[in-house]
């Protein structure tokens, strides 16, 4: 470290002193005769002496000064008296008789071959880093021959006879950049290039280059491999199954919502909510759809309908619950105590108001969504080291938080007044349903949001469509199937007469208390 062998020296301090060089013609032919107007001193012919003087000075451009004055000298026509000034100098003319030259030099014999190369030694010089200036000392001379040969070497290298070390002789190995270490450019470090990145040696052997987004490489590489894109296919047997238990779901849907506009007169389905319960039906059945877009590649409009489309219809289904709990116990507790309100509420169709105003918010929030920041697909390279997993972001926090808010709100009104209304005649007393499939939603999504922050994998959209699901399965099985249920086997307790009775036993009971 710090000492390194070298036949090039740096041309900025070899050649200062000779760009001030006279040259004049002698008795003995050309040669720099003085320097410029701060030299005064007239140079010696000697190389040893310009070498001794400052060792970066090299013999190479001593020769070259005496080649060109006398392929300058012999193009003129020097002799010793006189020389021919009329004659206009062309650097082909020098280079003509640069060829033909052949003189002796310092006891040297110069001669150039036809490709203008000299044959000449080249002095081996230690460069000595480690002392302040760096110390430059000619330790050999190597002739151009069929093999490069060390002689002449000084006391540096005569107590051993390996070969000297230098860094700029060591290679590094595959899959490692260099890092340029100390005052010499071609002395480096070996860095291992980190995952994710690789060195080209061919284009730029100093720099780790990044991988493009769709590839990967392991640390230490030379090239990139192409990533595997994954994505939530249809024909996973994953996905079969929750589409084929959504499309049950949505025949089921279907068929309550055909029963109960069969028996639409009925009491059963009046206490369900009547004309209400229709558009409740329909709010679930276009959830449901909206499970089928969690899977295939994902796109801006697959997005879109998972997320929004879902989060919009389910809103209304909970308006449409709640006020649908309010308005019972309005009927059975709230009318006797203020009878002015009931009629007011009865009077302006209160509960379509109701579900209106929420409708609107909650469109509202849902189109800021969209326009902050839409749903649209993303690419995951950071998960795994050689996949790409394609899913949904869902955009920007608050505004997904507003739309969460008003779901989550509809859903505390619920349990509210299913509460206040859970000593209601048994026909009427929906209190126990309702909590069952809000408390089965909440834990639904709470499931899924723990899964999201540790799972790391295209199946967290799988969850993501199972809790939707389930979501609408807890509704489904925990209000309307019991209603089917009394429809189709017990139309016995479909009868205004034993709704009446339900009613009656209901106030002999409150009197009593």
């Amino acid at each position: 470290k710090g000492r390194m062998l070298g036949s090039e020296l740096p041309l900025s301090q070899g050649l200062e002193p000779f760009s001030r060089l006279q040259i004049r013609q002698g008795e003995a032919g050309p040669w720099p005769l003085r320097s410029g107007p701060n030299h005064r001193k007239q140079m010696s012919d000697n190389a040893e002496e310009i070498i001794n003087e400052n060792p970066t000075f090299s013999f190479a451009i001593y020769a070259a000064i005496y080649t060109i004055a006398h392929a300058l000298h012999n193009v003129l026509q020097c002799d010793m008296n006189e020389y021919y000034k009329n004659i206009t100098v062309k650097p082909y003319m020098l280079l003509e008789q640069m060829k033909k030259l052949e003189f002796q030099l310092n006891g040297r014999r110069m001669k150039y071959d036809d490709n203008g190369d000299p044959t000449i030694s080249f002095a081996v010089t230690l460069w000595n880093t480690e002392t302040n200036p760096p110390r430059f000392e000619m330790v050999g001379t190597i002739y151009l021959n069929i093999h490069l040969t060390l002689i002449n070497c000084n006391s540096t290298f005569s107590h051993s006879i390996k070969v000297p070390f230098s860094n700029c002789s060591v290679e590094c190995k595959e899959g490692f950049s260099r890092e340029p270490n100390g005052y010499h450019s071609c002395c480096f470090l070996c860095k291992k290039c980190p995952h994710n990145s690789y060195v080209n040696y061919s284009w730029d052997p100093y720099t780790c280059s990044p991988c493009a987004e769709s590839e990967w490489s392991d640390e230490g590489s030379t090239t990139c491999k192409n990533r595997s894109v994954v994505y939530l296919e249809v024909t996973e047997i994953l996905s079969i199954i929750v589409m084929a238990s959504a499309t049950c779901l949505i025949i089921l849907l279907i068929a309550i919502f055909c029963l109960f506009a069969h028996n639409y007169n009925t009491p059963v389905v009046k206490s369900a909510g009547g004309s209400m319960c229709f558009l409740m039906l329909a709010c679930l059945i276009m959830s449901t759809i909206s499970v089928f877009f969690f899977f295939g590649k994902p796109s801006s409009v697959f997005c879109i309908l998972r997320n929004v489309a879902f989060a919009f219809f389910f809103t209304i289904f909970l308006s449409c619950m709640a006020v649908r709990s309010f308005q019972i116990v309005c009927v059975f507790k709230i009318a006797a105590k203020f009878p002015n309100i009931h009629s007011i509420w009865v009077k302006h169709n209160g509960q379509w108001l109701f579900v209106g105003f929420f409708s609107v918010i909650h469109l509202i929030s849902c189109i800021l969504w969209m326009t902050v920041s839409t749903p649209k697909p993303s690419r995951d390279s950071s998960t795994f080291k050689d996949l790409t997993i394609l899913s949904c972001e869902m955009g920007n926090t608050a505004t997904v938080s507003v739309v969460v808010f008003i779901v989550w709100f509809l859903g505390f009104l619920c349990l509210l007044f299913s509460y206040m209304g859970r000593d209601l005649p048994k026909n009427y007393n929906e209190a126990k349903s309702i909590t069952f499939s809000l408390i089965l939603y909440n834990m639904s999504w709470i499931v899924y949001f723990t899964t999201f922050l540790i799972l790391k994998s295209k199946y967290i959209q799988l969850v993501n469509a199972m809790t939707q699901l389930s979501s609408i399965y807890g509704i489904l099985f925990s209000y309307f199937i019991p209603k089917s249920y009394i429809i189709i086997f017990q139309p016995q307790k479909n009868t205004a007469a034993y709704f009446q009775t339900s009613i009656q036993n209901y106030t002999q009971t409150i009197s009593r208390t």
